[in-house]
């Protein structure tokens, strides 16, 4: 097994304790798939902690010098390190009923294997999408409960370990503590009206508790969760458009809206980190704020991408609708500028628009 070995791990209070040479580090750059090096997406170089313009040097290494890395400082874009957990393959789990590096990438991470062995039941996409939750659970079960990663969280009658395990591909995984200041409730309100999808109540409006506490029954991260689920959920759409399953449905005049939650997410990842930068006191530790920003910023760079490419009506006609709506409303919609506004301070004034293609 690679990865993070619970056994072996120092018991230490807090990450900025951490001896990271206990770990063992996926390097994007070489590890991430083929599918996502051709796009581009991976996490590196610095790891801004104060400010988009602060950045504590003891927290990472400085960035390798590259090709990527001089077109960045041409632009105005900064770009946070992830501290990464590489899975161990499960590879006795996977059954080869879709062809496909995305699925099977997703189905090989999972101890549970796919969520359902039969391919009558799911689309290819919900397939994937479905398997990234047990291995995003399965994250979160092994790894949130390490010393570094112990989030408490008092509510009354009880605490609780707040972490969201987060599956990136390629067996590249993070854990990202709960911010100790808003809940799940408060990033829903802080998406604009023009940005809430079909998604929204569904996933963000979860007023849910667990009985007898008061505490919610999902945290503020569980945004996490989901985004990642859609991620892997598009990218496998867009890899199995001529799946027989899809084809029928283009027979049958039904065009699938496959992408449009990786649009849509991308607003609520948005949304989650405008929360953070409103409160100072967000994250006790600096190294636990930049991993959830580094996350928001690696995730929504992958979805805006494969949203985009969904829309691309030649190719994936059983997809596309031809609207861009989620990019172009948090582009020019006078209520997202709260959003534009975080993304600048946080991300590099031309990141965001570093989204469009």
């Amino acid at each position: 097994m690679t990865g993070v070995d619970p056994k072996s791990n120092p018991s230490v209070s807090d990450l900025s304790s951490i001896d990271l040479s206990d770990f063992e580090f996926s390097d994007s750059s070489k590890s991430i798939s083929k599918a996502l090096r051709a796009i581009g997406v991976g996490a590196v170089a610095l790891a801004p902690l104060a400010s988009a313009t602060e950045v504590a040097s003891s927290e990472v290494s400085p960035p390798a010098a590259s090709a990527t890395a001089e077109t960045e400082r041409e632009l105005d874009i900064v770009r946070y390190s992830l501290r990464e957990i590489q899975l161990p393959e499960f590879r006795e789990n996977y059954e080869n009923y879709y062809n496909g590096e995305i699925l099977h990438d997703v189905i090989i991470h999972s101890p549970r294997g796919p969520s359902k062995p039969s391919r009558g039941h799911y689309s290819p996409a919900t397939e994937a999408h479905e398997t990234c939750h047990r291995v995003n659970n399965f994250i979160t079960l092994e790894y949130g409960n390490l010393p570094e990663n112990h989030n408490p969280i008092e509510y009354p009658g009880c605490q609780l370990n707040q972490v969201e395990g987060v599956y990136l591909g390629d067996g590249r995984a993070v854990v990202v503590k709960a911010a100790k200041t808003f809940e799940l409730i408060d990033v829903a309100k802080a998406v604009p009206r023009a940005l809430r999808g079909p998604n929204y109540d569904l996933y963000l409006v979860k007023r849910d508790r667990i009985p007898g506490t008061g505490a919610p029954m999902y945290s503020s991260t569980y945004v996490f969760d989901e985004a990642s689920a859609f991620a892997r959920d598009a990218l496998t759409a867009l890899e199995h458009h001529d799946d027989p399953y899809y084809q029928n449905k283009l027979r049958q005049g039904i065009r699938i809206a496959e992408t449009q939650g990786a649009g849509e997410f991308i607003a609520y990842l948005l949304a989650y980190g405008y929360n953070v930068e409103k409160n100072s006191q967000s994250y006790e530790n600096p190294a636990d704020r930049a991993q959830a920003l580094g996350t928001i910023q690696e995730l929504v760079e992958v979805l805006a991408d494969v949203y985009q490419r969904g829309l691309d009506s030649e190719r994936y006609p059983v997809f596309s609708s031809g609207e861009r709506h989620f990019l172009t409303t948090l582009r020019n919609d006078p209520g997202a500028e709260s959003l534009r506004k975080f993304a600048a301070e946080t991300y590099g004034e031309d990141w965001l628009e570093s989204l469009f293609r």
